[in-house]
């Protein structure tokens, strides 16, 4: 009858190995995955600050010169001036009857700027002092897009900073700005500048350069991504 030792083990099968393998080493890997995410999400968006901007919408008065009467606001198909009929800069907006003059003398007021009539405030036999409003423009392009950095945010902003940029109309493709301008008080958000959130919001006004590529219309609103680890 063959002898054993205390020391004699049976041989662990390969079944039971694998079995062992996945019940503890297959919950570790995947613990460590899992960090290895977060800290690359971390990287990615951990020094950003999401925020809603909007594509400035630069608007122009035209104002009379001098105290005179409407005589025409004459378009260039032969007719008056409409609210959203579009003009380019160097158009007659309006024709004056200047009465300070003896015997009374036309004047002929320009758009300074091409845009879309958004407001006409007087008509032709009306009577306006130096500086009266005649019309509104709003200018074809924004020059800038402002967005408000909020309040909570643990870094300020300050010019330089990188921004990325992602219109929600178009194509919707991203491009990256900066900032170039930063209000030195906290402000209430406009209410279309709200994110997810039926709360008001407040935030610090930022000034964000528009790229000459960026054909945003004006008014449009755009998300924004402030880059608080690259400052420039």
């Amino acid at each position: 009858m063959p002898s054993t030792t205390p020391d004699a083990r049976i041989p662990r099968s390969p079944a039971v190995t694998w079995r062992r393998l996945r019940a503890q080493g297959v919950p570790f890997v995947v613990f460590l995955l899992a960090v290895g995410a977060c800290a690359w999400l971390w990287t990615q968006v951990g020094g950003t600050v999401s925020a809603v901007g909007k594509v400035e919408a630069q608007q122009v008065d035209v104002t009379s010169p001098a105290a005179a009467v409407v005589v025409r606001l004459p378009n260039q198909a032969g007719g008056q001036w409409s609210v959203y009929e579009h003009v380019h800069s160097g158009d007659i907006i309006a024709v004056l009857e200047d009465k300070q003059h003896d015997p009374a003398k036309e004047v002929e007021v320009r758009a300074p700027i091409s845009g879309t009539i958004v407001g006409i405030h007087c008509w032709p036999g009306q009577s306006l002092m130096p500086g009266a409003t005649i019309v509104t423009i709003a200018a074809d392009h924004g020059r800038h897009l402002v967005g408000y950095l909020p309040e909570e945010s643990p870094v300020a902003a300050k010019p330089g900073m990188p921004v990325t940029v992602r219109p929600r109309t178009g194509a919707r493709m991203a491009f990256t700005s900066e900032v170039e301008f930063v209000a030195n008080q906290v402000e209430q958000l406009p209410r279309h500048q709200w994110a997810a959130s039926s709360a008001p919001q407040w935030g610090v006004p930022v000034t964000i350069k528009m790229p000459s590529d960026a054909l945003l219309p004006p008014g449009s609103l755009v998300d924004l991504q402030f880059d608080l680890s690259g400052e420039r």
